[in-house]
Order: C-alpha cells, then structure tokens, then sequence
C-alpha cells in the first residue's frame, strides 16, 4: 500500500504540472476572447458612429426633398408669373400693332393732306394767274377811264370854247352856242360818271389786293402746314421706328421667357422625377440603420458569449482538477 501511496503522491505533481500547462493553453483563448471584446467595443462604436451618421443623414436628405419640394413650388409660381408676363407682353405686342398701325393710317393721311395742299396750291397759283390777267384787265381798263375822262376835259373844254365863239356871234350863234352847252353838260356828265367808275375801280383794286394778299396768307399757310406735315411725319417715322425697335426687343423677350418657361418646366419635370429617388435613398437609410442594429443584436450575443469565456476556463480548471485527484 505505501509503494501505491508513493506512486499516487508521486503522479501529484505530475498533475499539478498538466494543471498550469491547462492554464497558459487556455489563457490565449481568454485574451483572445478579451481582444474580439475589445474590438467588438470598438466596432459597435463605430457602428454606433454610423448610425448616427445616418440619422443625421437622412435628416439632411429630408431637409434636401423638403427643400425640393420648396424649390417645386417655387417654381411653380414662377411658371405662374411667366404665364402673367407673357400675357402682358401679348397684350404689349397689340399695343405696338396698333400703333404702328396708326403711324402707318397717319402717313397715309399725311400723304393726303400733302397731295391736298398740293392741289389747293396748285388751285391758288391758278387763282395768282387769273388775278394777274384781271389785274391787267384792270390797269388797262383804267387807262382807257383815265383816256375817256381826258377827252371829256378836252371835249368840255372845247364845248366851253365854243360857247364862247357863239356868244361873240351874236344871234347867228345862238344855235350853235345851244349845241355847246349840251356837249359841255353831256362832257360834265361823262366826267362824273368816270369819276364814278374811278371810284368803283379803286375799291375793285383795293379789293382785288386784299384777296391777293389773302391768296399769299393762305400759300404761306399753306407751306407751313407742309412743314408741320413734314416734320410731323418725321416724328411718326420715329415713332414707327422705335415703334419697331419695341416690337422686336418685345419679341426677343418673349422668346427669352418662352425658354425660361420651357427650363422651368424641364426643371420641374426633373424634380418631380427625382422624389421616388427620394423615398428610395430614405428607405436604403432605413435598411442600413435596422441592419447596424441587427448587427447591434448580434454584438451583444457575442458579448454574452465572450464574457462567458473565463468562466468555462475556470469550470474547464475544475474539472482537470477534479479529474486529477
């Protein structure tokens, strides 16, 4: 019995050696086990880290289709204001039609008014042309009054003579000196009536020179009427012109705000087109966020694992332990 004795005391230590080698061939499990639970630590946190990167995320991304949808809406009213001003400038394009249209009716009423005047001049000079020959008429009319009211001075003179010669006569002149008092009394009368006519003709002339004079009035009138006309037609030129100048700029804008209309629409068209991307980045967010808590899960499982570790070495030691004795 004491050789067994000894023989069992003697695998003891024996024991006590597969015990500590038991220990240290545990022991880079358990620091093994301590290091994944370090950087499991870490990369939980790092998986905290990116959730929290995609909250903010898709916070962001939320603030961004808020925003597009802002900038939907915005545009909108902006097509709305294109609407408004295009209307004005249709509006603005009759105004301008019109007005030309009525620069072109004026020159047509210039031209009228300028081949009116024309004729009305030409209807005045025909006028100077028949006053002139009156006028000559006239001067010739009053030199043979001036001549007959000269032989009436002659003849009244002549008649006085004989009036004379008959008185020296005696009663064998009495007859004749009664022929010479008719002929003095018939020249008397010739007198006044030339007399008469003079006067006559000299207010025909005074009158004559008035309406020569009213005739020259209206030419002038008339040449400045022409100028008027001249120079209001240069005015509607310009006016036509700028006129012009408007409608084309006014086209040009038009133009401009037809393709402002056409990128906003486009723009808008390409919005609207873009929010299921929206929802669909938002729902990947949500994906990403439930699979890093998943993952939350299955860290966790690992942690109970690993915190388990030392406890089955130990449970391992006891039974090397008790396996020995």
């Amino acid at each position: 019995m004491f050789g067994r004795k000894k023989k069992i005391e003697a695998q003891a230590p024996e024991a006590q050696v597969e015990k500590i080698d038991i220990t240290k061939e545990m022991q880079p499990v358990i620091d093994s086990g301590n290091y994944i639970l370090e950087q499991k630590d870490k990369l939980q946190q790092e998986e905290q880290n990116t959730s929290d990167a995609l909250g903010e995320i898709k916070d962001s991304f939320q603030m961004v289709e808020q925003r597009s949808d802002e900038v939907t809406e915005s545009m909108e009213q902006f097509n709305e204001r294109f609407k408004e001003v295009t209307s004005v400038t249709e509006n603005f394009e009759q105004i301008i039609k019109k007005m030309l249209a009525t620069a072109d009716d004026t020159h047509r009423n210039m031209n009228n008014v300028r081949t009116s005047s024309s004729s009305v001049n030409d209807t005045i000079s025909t006028v100077e042309e028949v006053f002139r020959e009156f006028q000559s008429s006239f001067d010739e009319i009053l030199e043979k009054v001036n001549a007959i009211n000269g032989i009436a001075n002659q003849t009244n003179l002549l008649a006085l003579n004989a009036s004379i010669e008959a008185a020296r006569a005696g009663e064998s002149g009495r007859g004749f000196a009664v022929v010479a008092d008719q002929v003095n009394e018939l020249s008397s009368n010739i007198k006044t009536l030339v007399a008469s006519i003079g006067e006559s003709m000299e207010k025909l002339n005074q009158n004559n020179n008035r309406l020569m004079n009213s005739i020259n009035d209206t030419r002038t009138a008339i040449q400045d009427s022409m100028t008027h006309i001249n120079e209001t037609e240069e005015i509607v030129d310009s006016i036509k012109s700028v006129a012009g100048e408007i409608e084309e700029g006014n086209t040009n804008m038009v133009g401009v705000i037809g393709k402002c209309s056409e990128d906003m629409n486009s723009l808008q068209t390409t919005m609207e087109e873009s929010k299921p991307y929206y929802k669909e980045v938002s729902d990947h967010i949500d994906s990403l966020s439930t699979n890093i808590s998943n993952k939350n899960l299955i860290f966790d499982d690992m942690t109970n694992t690993l915190q388990q570790f030392p406890e089955l070495v130990k449970r391992v030691e006891e039974r090397v332990q008790q396996g020995q004795q």
